[in-house]
């Protein structure tokens, strides 16, 4: 089942750009896009501005984004250090994306970022990084390797909804799962590495999968243990796990 609306933008003017240059996406940010490359990059400092979306959930997508008109062609992005931010939809709905580099120097990776880039294969985001928007990862069928930062606390809405990584390794530091985060289809596994979080009654709403948990952690108990929706195998871990001090 899927409920992913997969789009190539249609061509139009550029627009969404502060100060009236079409190559700025941020107060000291800038953008270009080398056509020989495929590869557009995003240099300077501070945060990129959030982008206007139609639509919710689903069928949202950025409508304002001053690389909308290339965006069909667009095959690598390049964040360079000294970027703080990812926008609101800032990268949504690019269908030929595969590589996304991001620097050291980001902190927070807005609402629908990454949304229905349904060739993208792999992702690390650094470990500065601590907050993941809701449906940010959402819908990427191809999304196979993804590396979370340890500072997250919370897995948000809808965050891995449709996307089916071989494993997800969840931060230690994670108190919340939000409401259908690893909603449909079938991920590989999912690992906890630390005390039991808080899950939505849908957190694994249609999903099939085997959760794997700190073995001799008291916080993991049965009444933690439920299906949310899904179909949850649970599996206590001994291997290297952290097991952080519930005293």
């Amino acid at each position: 089942i899927t409920h992913c609306s997969y789009y190539v933008l249609a061509p139009m003017a550029n627009s969404g750009n502060t100060g009236g240059n079409n190559n700025t996406c941020g107060a000291n940010l800038s953008w270009e896009f080398d056509e020989t490359t495929k590869v557009l990059t995003i240099s300077g400092t501070g945060p990129m501005q959030d982008f206007t979306l139609d639509g919710n959930r689903y069928g949202a997508k950025a409508t304002d984004t001053p690389w909308r008109d290339i965006q069909h062609r667009i095959l690598e992005i390049v964040i360079e250090s000294g970027v703080t931010t990812v926008g609101r939809g800032a990268f949504s709905g690019m269908e030929q994306l595969i590589v996304v580099s991001l620097p050291n120097t980001l902190a927070s990776i807005g609402d629908f970022a990454f949304h229905a880039d349904t060739s993208l294969k792999a992702l690390d985001i650094p470990d500065g990084v601590t907050y993941l928007g809701k449906y940010a990862l959402c819908c990427c069928p191809n999304l196979v390797t993804v590396s979370l930062p340890n500072g997250i606390t919370e897995i948000t809405t809808s965050l891995f909804d449709q996307t089916w990584p071989n494993a997800i390794t969840i931060p230690a530091a994670v108190t919340t799962v939000g409401s259908k985060a690893f909603a449909y289809g079938s991920i590989g596994e999912i690992v906890f590495t630390g005390n039991a979080p808080t899950f939505a009654d849908d957190a694994f709403h249609s999903q099939t999968t085997t959760v794997r948990y700190p073995k001799n952690n008291d916080t993991w108990t049965d009444a933690v243990k439920q299906n949310y929706g899904g179909n949850i195998t649970w599996v206590a871990d001994d291997a290297t796990l952290s097991t952080p001090d519930i005293g």
